[in-house]
């Protein structure tokens, strides 16, 4: 039996303990699971009728293979169709995305680049508004719907703030097409 972590339904290996070689994938995310900080207030865990959730849910975004992962749906101030807005570098890679539930509501980050850069998942990272300059970082057109957020975790994590991958989906409320927004090694 492991001696790690205990995240939600799910026991993590202890750190340097090695994991078996081949190992079951999962065929539902972490139950029972809280979300990292920095998605405190923004987030519910994602169910079978979740808009956006889809192949999430299933594990399939999972970039090292680890079968331990947790999915949420965005929800804002009670509103799970929210604003969201990009900012793209010259490459048209992602750099932030924020989000909100409204135009008369703050604005909120659900990714930034520089966590990728940082390399060490989502640690020491707080939920809270976008700050001034985040936001004037933006000039993309705003788009409506509802998004997801899906998180992987190495097999040997001691926190929901360490998440090796993370990938954001979204889609329009009146359509039926879901499209991967940021798909990010964090660690």
């Amino acid at each position: 039996m492991p001696d790690g972590f205990v995240f939600g339904n799910h026991q993590f290996l202890a750190p340097g303990e090695r994991a078996p070689p081949r190992r079951p994938g999962r065929a539902a995310p972490i139950a029972g699971a809280p979300a990292p900080a920095c998605f405190a207030g923004m987030v519910r865990p994602a169910g079978a009728a979740s808009p956006a959730a889809g192949s999430l849910l299933r594990g399939d975004f999972c970039g090292h293979g680890e079968p331990t992962y947790t999915v949420f749906d965005v929800v804002l101030d009670g509103h799970d169709v929210v604003d969201v807005c990009v900012e793209h570098d010259d490459e048209s890679e992602v750099r932030l995305v924020l989000c909100r539930a409204g135009p008369t509501h703050p604005w909120r980050v659900l990714f930034d680049a520089a966590w990728v850069e940082q390399g060490e998942g989502l640690i020491g990272l707080e939920a809270g508004p976008a700050g001034a300059e985040q936001v004037a970082r933006i000039t993309s057109h705003t788009e409506r719907g509802h998004a997801a957020v899906g998180l992987e975790y190495p097999h040997d994590a001691g926190s929901a703030e360490e998440v090796s991958w993370l990938t954001i989906h979204v889609r329009d409320p009146g359509g039926d097409e879901t499209f991967t927004m940021v798909d990010a090694a964090l660690m």
